[in-house]
Formats: C-alpha cells, structure tokens, sequence
C-alpha cells in the first residue's frame, strides 16, 4: 500500500468526520461512489486529480491540507493550513465570516 495514499485517506477521513459528513454524502456531492471513497479512504486506490479536487472542494479545505507535508512548499504551512481549515469548518457562517475580516486586517499590515 502506498504511504501517501494511506496519508491523504486518513486526513479525508477526518476532515470529513469532523464535520459530520457521512461517506454516502461525501461520495455523492463529489459524485462517486460510496465504494470509491472507501477506497480512497482507506488507501487501497489511487484517484484522478479531478476527484480529489472534487473532494477537497466538498470539504471545503485547501489541497495542501490533506496532502503529506513534503508537497507543501513549508512544512509547516501544510499542518497549520489543516489545522486552520479544521477549526473554521466547525464555526457558524458568521463567525468564519468575523475571522476572515481579522485575517484580512492583520494580513493588510504585512
């Protein structure tokens, strides 16, 4: 079984878990099958580009965060951009939207 597979599995796994999305929802929004995302999941299958941009799209995360550090241009960027899309994805609209702003601001004094 290959590694990274196993890695991007496990990190849709739990992006998808902690927001409450079941496989059969995930499967049909990024328009699968249930057996595919099991698959993916678990590491046993290797996806086209076009589905894991479907999968990412869903979950509403960035690529970098369910991609093994190594791809990402900073190691660290990748594990905080995952941590970050995790945190977010389980505010309320409003409260992401309050976020954003501050991000915005603090980035503008860059």
């Amino acid at each position: 079984m290959n590694s990274d597979l196993q890695y991007i599995g496990e990190r849709i796994r739990a992006e998808r878990k902690a927001q409450n999305m079941s496989q059969e929802c995930l499967a049909e929004d990024a328009k699968i099958s249930t057996t595919s995302i099991r698959n993916i999941e678990n590491g046993s299958t290797d996806m086209k580009i076009s589905t894991f941009m479907e999968i990412v799209a869903e979950l509403k995360v960035s690529p970098l965060a369910l991609l093994p550090e190594r791809f990402s241009e900073n190691d660290n960027m990748g594990e905080w951009t995952y941590q970050l899309a995790n945190r977010l994805s389980q505010l309320s609209e409003k409260k992401r939207r309050e976020v954003q702003t501050l991000i915005n601001g603090i980035l503008s004094l860059c």
